[in-house]
């Protein structure tokens, strides 16, 4: 059976209670006869709007090799549990013709459960998953959201990973002085939209079908036809309506940055931790994608600083923002050699 079929997957779904939260992850065995990975357990973190199932074209290749796989699915997202957090402040402003939303961070009354939505919230839960599975060290790698959360699993547990990827965004270290939102996208126009997701955008996708939505996101941005397959999208869409669920617990995730700005001041820059305590000292690849709408050639070259010398491994793939499939043959290579030069006799 073909691990693009939802079927493959049957077997292997579980549920977990993690920092008080229901998880949905898969849990996939690797080949026996594989020996890159043996012995060896990758995390796969998927991005937005996507799922666990956004790793399916990795997953045989990585088994193939012996590898363990986790990929859980992020909270808010299709399976696992959606905490409840604030619609959002208006502050009467706007932005591209969209209401600008306050930014809400640890002090403020109506934060609700938004940091469930934070890296650090993620890193927490994730190894409170290894301790219950019984799980020394992992690679934690991601894609776009998941490229952000992966490598936050090496901040708070550095000696629980042994290498870190990410594709289409970067391990955010924390950095002194929080930029909101509105300033940030002024800078980085390619991220404007987050000013509409991270503001009324919830509210406005509900009224709406989850195909029209997710028709704009997986499609191509001017050639307008489908970035996957026609069965592959079936099954996106299949996944994004589980149990009926709409798609607007997902967008908290773009609410969550005075949050998650407020928890790395309190946790690391308020005790005094350094840029050179705070930089990835295991080895760490990036992957960009050429054509990507939002992370831009040259945006990834603060890892030169975030990242200890000899460590960094950067690749380019000519491609869109869905690099996992649109360009999955490459892929695969990229993954597997980093993972030789890490395990095998081939060292970084």
């Amino acid at each position: 059976m073909s691990s693009l079929d939802l079927a493959y997957y049957e077997p292997f779904h579980r549920n977990a209670v993690l920092n008080g939260k229901r998880w949905h992850y898969v849990d996939i065995p690797g080949d026996a006869s594989g020996s890159l990975g043996k012995g060896k357990t990758l995390l796969l973190v998927h991005g937005f709007p996507d799922t666990w199932y956004g790793w399916r074209h990795q997953v045989p290749v990585f088994r193939k090799h012996g590898f363990r796989l986790l990929i859980p699915s992020l909270l808010g997202f299709p399976r696992s549990e959606a905490p409840l957090t604030h619609p959002g402040e208006v502050t009467g402003e706007k932005f591209d013709g969209h209401n600008v939303h306050k930014e809400l961070g640890l002090d403020d009354e109506n934060v609700q459960e938004l940091e469930c939505y934070t890296a650090d919230f993620f890193a927490r839960s994730m190894v409170q998953l290894l301790d219950q599975l019984g799980i020394q060290k992992v690679s934690s790698f991601g894609h776009d959201w998941g490229a952000v959360f992966a490598p936050r699993l090496w901040l708070n547990y550095p000696e629980r990973v042994e290498c870190v990827s990410s594709a289409c965004w970067y391990y955010q270290m924390p950095m002194d002085g929080f930029v909101d939102l509105k300033d940030f996208a002024e800078v980085a126009p390619s991220l404007r939209y987050q000013m509409y997701w991270g503001g009324d955008a919830p509210q406005e996708v509900v009224q709406h079908p989850v195909k029209k939505f997710m028709d704009k996101m997986y499609c191509h941005p001017t050639k307008k036809h489908l970035l996957t397959s026609e069965d592959e999208y079936a099954n996106i869409l299949k996944e994004f309506q589980f149990e009926g669920k709409t798609i607007a617990p997902m967008f908290p995730l773009y609410k969550s940055r005075k949050i998650a700005y407020d928890i790395d001041e309190r946790d690391f820059l308020a005790k005094g931790r350094t840029e050179e305590d705070l930089a990835v000292d295991v080895p760490y690849l990036f992957v960009g994608a050429e054509f990507d709408i939002a992370l831009q050639p040259g945006m990834e070259s603060v890892l030169e600083g975030y990242v200890k010398e000899g460590l960094l491994e950067k690749q380019w793939v000519p491609c869109g923002h869905w690099v996992l499939f649109e360009e999955p043959e490459a892929m695969h290579k990229i993954y597997i050699d980093f993972l030789k030069k890490v395990f095998g006799s081939s060292k970084l």
